[in-house]
This record gives structure tokens, C-alpha cells and sequence, in this order.
């Protein structure tokens, strides 16, 4: 008796990985999804860099399991890559860091992919402050001194919270963002020559801007209840 053996052929097949449309994009977090214990979810929306001041960039959705992690809230800047899909994965902070926890006198320049984080009732700011396509945190009761002039271009952000106060006024150019949030204040006015967003108070608190406010030209402005703007 003969037996025949017959063999079966397996076609194992390579894992597919999400295909990548671009990556190393620069944006700010548009908004994310809270869960009901107050925590950041997985989930939101991240805006990506306009080249042209005059038009917002695209908003793309995101999916990332690290950013709860992260530490960004809205309006913060960041770096993501793109799916074929049109969604944002792999969110990074931006990663070039300068924390400045005491008197500072001196220029300041944040270029995109600088964060430059102010911090303390002792960090009071004499001297410029340019940011080209960076971010400048002013927290815990800092202060940029009156007189200090205070340029916001190219997406690039400033953010007042936590008592962080701006003395003077703040100048938006070419895209530059503005968020006073969380007990956050600009006592110099604004001036929105073309800028991309401006941010009075979030998910965390009110913030406040007194003195003119002059807006030629904004694409997004948010206001939460309890924020103010006087003149």
C-alpha cells in the first residue's frame, strides 16, 4: 500500500505598517478629547504649520496612544507624522529646551522646534522676545517687563498661564498664536497684524487682556467663559 503525502505550502505574508504621507511635520494641538475623569484620551485634532500667513494650515485627526503622556494642551506645539490616511501619529514635543527660573536680561529668539519655558515670580523678562515658528511658556507668576517688546511670527506661540503675565503688549505677525489661559494675563494689548490663533482661556481657567486690541487679521479666536478682554 503506498501512501502519498501531500504537502501544504503556507504564503506567509510581511506585516503591514501603516504607510507614512509625510513625517517630522510641525503643528500646534487644535483640541483633544477629555475622559470623564478629567484625563487627556488617545484622541483629538493637530493643526500643521501654514506656509502662507494668509491661510490656515490643514487639520488632520489624531490617533496616539502616547499622548495622554505628553503633557500638550491646546495650542501647544508639537511634531507628527501623516498617514495615507490623512491621520496624525507619532506626536512629539517639541524637544530643544531653555527653562529660565530667575532675572533675565537679554534677547530671546525661539525658532520652530525651541521651547522656552518661563517660570516663577522671579523670572521677570527685560530684553526682545522673537518667536519664529517656537513656543515661549510664561508660567507660575513670571513676567515679561513693560517695555519689553514681544513678536509672535511664522507659528510660532506664546502662552501666559498660571499667573504668567505679560506687561507689555504682544504683536502677532505671519501666523504667530496668542493663548492667556489658566489665570494667564497681557496687560500691553495685542496687535494681530495676520496671525493664526488667538486663545483666551481653556479647559483649565479664564485668562485676561487689558489694553487695545487691534485685529487686522486672525483666522481662529476662542474665548471661554469668565475670560476677559477690556481696554
Amino acid at each position: 500500500m503506498f501512501f502519498l503525502k501531500i504537502a501544504t505550502i503556507f504564503e506567509i505574508k510581511p506585516k503591514k505598517n501603516k504607510l507614512m504621507a509625510a513625517t517630522n511635520l510641525t503643528g500646534t494641538i487644535y483640541s483633544y478629547v477629555v475622559n470623564p475623569d478629567g484625563s487627556p484620551s488617545t484622541t483629538g485634532q493637530v493643526q500643521q504649520d501654514s506656509t502662507d500667513p494668509t491661510t490656515p494650515g490643514p487639520i488632520y485627526p489624531f490617533n496616539d496612544n502616547n499622548f495622554p503622556s505628553l503633557n500638550l494642551e491646546d495650542g501647544e506645539k508639537c511634531f507628527f507624522d501623516l498617514t495615507d490616511k490623512n491621520v496624525a501619529i507619532n506626536l512629539r514635543a517639541f524637544t530643544n529646551t531653555q527653562t529660565i527660573t530667575g532675572p533675565y536680561t537679554g534677547d530671546l529668539v525661539a525658532n520652530s522646534g525651541d521651547v522656552i519655558t518661563i517660570k516663577t515670580a522671579a523670572a521677570v523678562i527685560n530684553g526682545s522676545i522673537t518667536i519664529n515658528g517656537g513656543q515661549v511658556n510664561l508660567n507660575n507668576n513670571a513676567s515679561i517687563a513693560k517695555g519689553t517688546p514681544v513678536n509672535v511670527n511664522a507659528n510660532g506661540v506664546l502662552v501666559a498661564r498660571t499667573g504668567g503675565q505679560v506687561n507689555g503688549g504682544v504683536i502677532m505677525n505671519s501666523g504667530g498664536s496668542l493663548k492667556v489661559v489658566n489665570g494667564g494675563k497681557v496687560l500691553g494689548g495685542v496687535v494681530a497684524n495676520s496671525g493664526n490663533r488667538l486663545q483666551v482661556g481653556n479647559k483649565k481657567g479664564p485668562g485676561s487682556i487689558s489694553g487695545t486690541l487691534s485685529i487686522t487679521g486672525i483666522q481662529d479666536f476662542n474665548m471661554t467663559s469668565g475670560s476677559s478682554i477690556t481696554s
